[in-house]
């Protein structure tokens, strides 16, 4: 048999990277959705619908908004999200512009069209142009079908059940669809090869049951197609490859279902030995896992025969069995060895591709899981088998995967298609078998919450945790450039702390720390050093379980006191502070509601006094909902109103306040972990607040932060997913505002396991807030730099004329049009050229203010507020008087210039009008002149726009 080639990059996205294998997914949806249902003891409790997500869930005060098109597109790590059309089932890769750069086509099932994304080659697409298709798109592969040497698609369509093929133009546009039938219905999944070998591209399309070989004509079209049985049931892949070394291209099919086990759905792979004229044998099914729905072929272990990986989505059941593909390692005769299966890290695995990712020559194996939001990398041994995965977050729902070098540095990056957030996100290969992810930081035991504050006053962000398990407080001091020094690890004498808040409690300008703790039903107080140290906790009695803790002046006088909710006591702890870092007595209030879980500061109704917001987790008012929000209306005297709850979601665990639709007042915005929501509470400014809205989140969002993000001056919410059942994605959600109380799709960005706490700061000091999480799983706190475009900042160029003559000044690039607009906003570092045109009878006399001149421009950059000066100068023409005759007298005018005698020439600015007077000596007349344009006896008149002379005669 002749050798099977190892592929550089081989992924089952149909664009020949690799001469051994083509591969094409096909619809799950519907069908998977059935099998789900259909499946013994699924790992859902909370929400069945989570084994098939059909959706994706893709505080400042502030008084107004500025231009939303300064918005910018948000970015947490080193990877770029790249918007398709909806539910990006399936991907390729192909240059298809031919500019050597690779570029992507998705087929998007729910929005009926191909995105065609075209490669800058640095990691970065073009906006994505759509391309018509049938109904319900699932697949798309690449191939020269016409034979023009262009890259064209070919589309598989469940909805309509056809193919349709799109001819290249060779520039990354592509002709009007053509559809072709299959020979049978819901097509899933489409290969394009030389079936027949004829050197004509055919086709081989998986569905209900049968594959439809479709052969080509070598000129875009196809003959009818022909079915050939899979003894499977729901194929939701095909690759083509030469499986039993005969040179005859054979087809590999992943059966989401089988019926060869009526009752049971375990799936199996179909394997259809060609006959070399495009037909193919009786399939012979091999055993793969639970619910096959990809497969690839490569050779894992080296013997030259070529081998099966498959990505089984169904192998999580309710004992939490981790997602697994299956390794068939091939005989050589188009048989293989039982399925080898390997724990992939996540759930729902999705795709399967093979590529050598670390540089070593060993294929590697990546797999998409689409339930937990990650693609698992698989180093190979050599041998067919594989170490242990490693994950990295992709998005949400990952769907396929496609494996090129995007950014041109040598090392293969990964773009995959997400399904739920609809967009393809790129991950940049580090070169050993990693892709560039969030750092994380070591704490202590199961920490629970996160501050941001400067605890050894450098002006840099620091860190504190509250770590539940080892009852202690993790403070990590920052280096400014977005990492953190080893922890250091403080007692707050207050068991199992939940939460840390910070401020200066005994005003000596150094910030101090404030720790819930519910194992004692205390606080704790850590007074600051200023060094990033603290002393010795003092300890405080509160209600009973407190889980958080508020710091502000609710009596006026001056002295930080202390609000703590009390989870088991169903009320708030008030402490007045005494100025030096200790605390009256408490005082308690009622929160009206069950288990309170977060209390948080603000001013909601405007009377200057400080009120408290609570979120009850859960309510047990009579004939009330599950949860609710408290507010409390403080007196100004320490002590508060009786609480007015207001609605919210299912099981409220965090209240944040701020103007999120810049009307001047405080609206609430609120996590709910039971409901998977943020709701917001528009305030009134009285202490009221308008019937909550609410907004999909991740999956048990239960902190939050709210901060202006993406730099467009309109508050952004951001949520620490924590997934009960711990098989969630380990996501933070991102909802960017939209400046009126609302807030756009959530876009879920990766952070450890078990995300329970979020905090912003400027972290590396670049002017953009960073988010912190503290992941209760991983025992760490990951940091996620902000890699948002700034808004620019704008300078102001003012211009200004002066001089005796007149004209206009306009800019490049536009802005300034002086007559009428003589100053303009440009972004920092903008070269400004100014150009100035005279009026007639002006020219241009001089300048200032410029970096660079000539004749009539200026140049000018933008790195401050600039001024340029341009003066404008009349022409001026001179006027000459000749005195002729035998007879005396003089000469003036008006306006002066003119007193011949004595001065005989004076000039004028452009269109004056000078008026000449001759006066005889006693004895001597005026006889005469010339060189006038009007006389009236001894007055001569003359009009300034050009030099000029005139003789006047004087006789005896």
């Amino acid at each position: 048999m002749a050798h099977l080639p190892r592929c550089d990059y081989v992924a089952p996205s149909n664009t020949k990277a690799c001469p051994v294998s083509e591969s094409a997914p096909g619809r799950r949806r519907r069908r998977v959705r059935r099998l789900a249902m259909a499946m013994e003891g699924s790992h859902m409790t909370r929400n069945p619908t989570r084994l098939l997500p059909h959706v994706a869930a893709t505080l400042l005060i502030l008084s107004g908004f500025p231009d939303p098109t300064l918005a910018q597109t948000v970015s947490f790590i080193a990877r770029g999200d790249f918007k398709v059309g909806t539910h990006p089932h399936w991907m390729a890769a192909s240059d298809f512009n031919g500019d050597g750069r690779p570029d992507l086509a998705t087929a998007n099932s729910d929005s009926n069209n191909v995105s065609v994304l075209l490669g800058n080659g640095d990691g970065t697409f073009q906006a994505a142009p759509t391309l018509v298709a049938g109904s319900r798109p699932e697949s798309v592969a690449v191939g020269d079908i016409n034979r023009d040497g262009v890259p064209d698609l070919a589309v598989a369509n469940s909805g309509s059940s056809d193919v349709s093929v799109l001819l290249g133009n060779g520039d990354g546009t592509f002709q009007a669809a053509r559809a072709f039938a299959v020979a049978g219905t819901t097509a899933a999944a489409v290969a394009v090869a030389d079936l027949d070998g004829d050197g004509r591209p055919d086709l081989a399309v998986a569905h209900a049951g049968v594959v439809s070989v479709l052969l080509g004509n070598g000129d875009g079209t196809f003959q009818a197609a022909r079915a050939f049985a899979t003894a499977g049931t729901s194929p939701h892949s095909i690759t083509v490859a030469d499986l039993n070394g005969d040179g005859r291209p054979d087809l590999a099919v992943a059966n989401v279902g089988s019926l060869e086990t009526p009752g049971q759905i375990p799936g199996n792979v179909s394997v259809l030995l060609g006959n070399g004229d495009g037909t193919f044998q009786a399939p012979r099914t091999f055993d793969a896992g639970r619910a096959p729905i990809s497969v690839s072929v490569a050779d894992l272990n080296g013997d030259g025969r070529p081998d099966l990986t498959v990505a089984n989505y169904g192998s999580v059941d309710s004992t939490a069995q981790p997602g697994n593909v299956a390794v068939l390692l091939g005989n050589g005769d188009g048989g293989f060895q039982s399925a080898v299966f390997f724990v992939t890290g996540g759930t729902h695995p999705h795709a399967v591709a093979v590529s050598v990712v670390d540089g070593d020559g060993i294929p590697d194996l990546l797999v998409s899981n689409s339930g937990s939001y990650t693609v698992a990398v698989l180093r190979g041994i050599g041998n067919g088998t594989f170490q242990e995965a490693r994950t990295f977050f992709a998005g949400s729902g990952p769907a396929s995967i496609a494996v090129r070098d995007f950014n041109g540095d040598g090392r293969p990056d990964l773009a995959v298609s997400n399904e739920f957030s609809h967009n393809v996100a790129l991950l940049l290969g580090i070169g050993d078998g990693t892709f560039r992810e969030a750092p994380t930081f070591a704490v202590g035991t199961k920490p629970s919450f996160v501050v941001v504050g400067d605890f050894n006053r450098d002006t840099v962000p620091d860190l504190a945790v509250a770590n539940f398990v080892s009852s202690d407080i993790s403070v990590l001091l920052g280096t400014g450039q977005g990492t953190f020094q080893a922890a250091m690890a403080f007692n707050p004498f207050s068991p199992n702390p939940r939460h840390v808040s910070v401020g200066d409690l005994n005003r000596d300008g150094v910030l101090d720390l404030t720790v819930a703790g519910s194992g004692s039903n205390s606080v704790g107080v850590l007074l600051g050093a200023g060094d990033g140290t603290f002393q010795t906790a003092r300890v405080f009695a509160t209600g009973s379980d407190p889980r958080s803790t508020a710091v502000g002046d609710f009596n006026r006088d001056g002295v930080p006191d202390l609000a703590v909710a009390n989870h088991g006591s169903n009320d708030i702890s008030v402490l007045l502070g005494v100025g030096d870092g200790t605390f009256q007595k408490g005082r308690n209030f009622t929160t009206t509601g069950a288990n309170p879980a977060f209390v948080t500061v603000g001013d909601v109704n405007g009377d200057g006094m400080l009120d408290l917001a609570v979120a009850n987790a859960a309510d047990t008012s009579p004939g009330a909902g599950p949860g609710n929000v408290a507010v409390l209306l403080g007196a100004g005297d320490g002590t508060f109103q009786g609480a007015r709850t207001f609605d919210a979601g299912t099981t409220p665990t965090f209240v944040a306040v701020g103007d999120v639709n810049g009307d001047g007042r405080l609206d609430l915005a609120v996590a709910n972990f039971g409901s998977n929501t943020v709701s917001v509470l528009l305030g009134t400014g009285d202490g009221d607040f308008q019937t909550a809205q609410s907004f999909a989140a991740g999956s048990g969002p239960l902190s939050m932060a709210m901060g202006d993000v993406n730099g467009d001056g309109r508050p952004d919410l951001v949520v620490a997913n924590f997934d009960a059942n711990l098989l969630g994605p380990n996501t933070v959600s991102l909802l960017l505002g939209n400046g009126d109380g609302t807030f756009g799709e959530a876009t879920a960005f990766g952070a450890g396991a078990g995300p329970i706490s979020v905090a912003m700061g400027d972290v590396n000091g670049d002017g953009r807030p960073d988010l912190v999480v503290a992941n209760v799983i991983s025992n760490n706190v990951s940091v996620l730099i902000n890699n948002t475009a700034l808004a620019p900042t704008l300078f102001t160029l003012t211009v200004t004329k002066t001089g005796t003559g007149s004209g206009t000044v306009t800019s490049s690039p536009p802005g300034i049009d002086c007559e009428a607009t003589c100053a303009a906003a440009y972004d920092s570092g903008t070269v400004v050229t100014l150009t100035a045109t005279p009026a007639a009878g002006s020219f241009i006399s001089g300048s200032s203010g410029c970096d660079a001149v000539s004749e009539t421009s200026c140049r000018v950059t933008m790195n401050a507020a600039r001024t340029v000066t341009a003066i404008f100068t009349r022409e001026r023409f001179t006027l000459t008087v000749n005195k002729t005759g035998t007879g005396s007298g003089t000469v003036t005018s008006s306006p002066p210039g003119i007193n011949c005698g004595a001065t005989c020439s004076a000039s004028y600015d452009d269109g004056t009008v000078v008026t000449l007077t001759a006066t005889a000596d006693a004895g001597s007349t005026v006889t005469g002149g010339s060189g006038c344009d009007a006389v009236s006896g001894t007055t001569c008149t003359v009009t300034m726009n050009a030099a000029r002379a005139v003789t006047a005669s004087f006789l005896p």
